[in-house]
């Protein structure tokens, strides 16, 4: 719902429509905003300002809000029954009319921190040339909520970063606002943002910023760094089916890489570790491992090690373990008595 409305945006702003039209299509967007018991429109109050189109619009519509919106956060006791509808939008609609004045008086009577609307605010200390200000300002609204704590991270990295102090951004900002489903795609939006940047660079202070080395595997993988991926692999907290997919993409282009990787799965299949692995699991990374020995001349000794990491799972009692030692005995052939 988000990227749809955040690509809706831009259109509605720049929308030929002007004057009664313009208010028309305002009073139609209000009226959903109204009728949305979800906030789903939430981004829509926040760009309300630019959607009017007009200074004039936008102060017309900040004055249908402000009286109540300030009865109510200058109240001493918070009546949730007389909760105004879109402060954003108000405040959005008073920073595109230029009434900071405004802003500061309803910024003076919140209590409370609360990034959507302290936001605003800091913008207006942009406007008015007070950057520093405006970044410790947005500092100080930082609190328990991690996700509004990153977006205010990557609202102070963005004003660096257009006021030309880039180096400023990467140490102060860039390297705590990780926000992405994966941390491959917080290192890839860090090279994007950072295009001056090493990625090599990039990645290694990732990973003494953040520890959890094991986390960045599949990012120095896919960004060929396969030095800075083996050891992510040494550590327990890479996920073996991670390990076993790679030894499968490498075992004809790095063959050693995949050997090694293919060797640390089984490693931690047999101490019990990985998301609900299964009995192929380790089916599948011995057979990259053994395609992988074969490429680089090293069967006999893979055969020793993994004789070696069996004798030292057999002692291991746990359920997990036990299936995983048995799985890689009767696929391996090593330790199974023959009869």
């Amino acid at each position: 719902v988000n990227r749809t409305v955040e690509a809706l945006i831009p259109i509605l702003i720049q929308s030929p429509a002007e004057g009664a039209d313009r208010k028309k299509m305002t009073e139609r967007l209000y009226q959903a905003i109204c009728d949305d018991g979800v906030s789903f429109l939430w981004l829509v109050e926040e760009h309300w300002g630019a959607i009017c189109g007009s200074v004039e619009l936008a102060s017309e519509w900040a004055d249908r809000i402000l009286e109540p919106l300030e009865q109510s956060w200058g109240a001493e006791h918070y009546d949730p029954l007389k909760r105004v509808k879109s402060p954003s939008l108000c405040l959005s609609a008073l920073f595109h009319a230029e009434r900071y004045s405004d802003i500061q008086k309803l910024q003076n009577l919140r209590s409370y921190k609360f990034w959507s609307f302290d936001q605003f605010w800091a913008r207006v200390l942009v406007q008015q040339g007070r950057l520093d200000e405006a970044l410790a300002f947005a500092e100080s609204r930082q609190h328990h909520d991690r996700e509004e704590n990153i977006e205010i991270l990557e609202f102070c990295e963005g004003l660096l970063l257009n006021a030309g102090r880039s180096d400023e951004a990467y140490k102060r900002y860039g390297l705590k606002a990780l926000a992405g489903g994966t941390y491959l795609s917080i290192f890839r939006k860090l090279v994007k943002k950072y295009p001056d940047r090493a990625p090599r660079q990039i990645l290694e202070d990732l990973i003494a910023s953040h520890g959890e080395r094991g986390k960045w595997f599949a990012a120095a993988k896919d960004a060929g760094f396969l030095d800075i991926a083996l050891q992510c692999a040494s550590t327990s907290t890479v996920e073996p089916a991670t390990l076993i997919r790679a030894a499968r993409d490498f075992q004809n282009d790095a063959p050693e890489f995949a050997h090694k990787v293919a060797l640390q799965a089984i490693h931690l299949l047999l101490d019990g570790y990985g998301y609900d692995p299964l009995p192929s699991d380790i089916v599948s990374a011995y057979q990259y491992l053994m395609a992988a020995a074969v490429q680089i001349d090293a069967v006999e000794s893979t055969q020793e090690t993994l004789k070696r990491l069996l004798r030292n799972a057999s002692a291991k009692k746990d359920t997990d373990s036990r299936v995983m030692t048995s799985a890689l005995k009767r696929c391996s052939g090593l330790g199974v008595t023959k009869g």
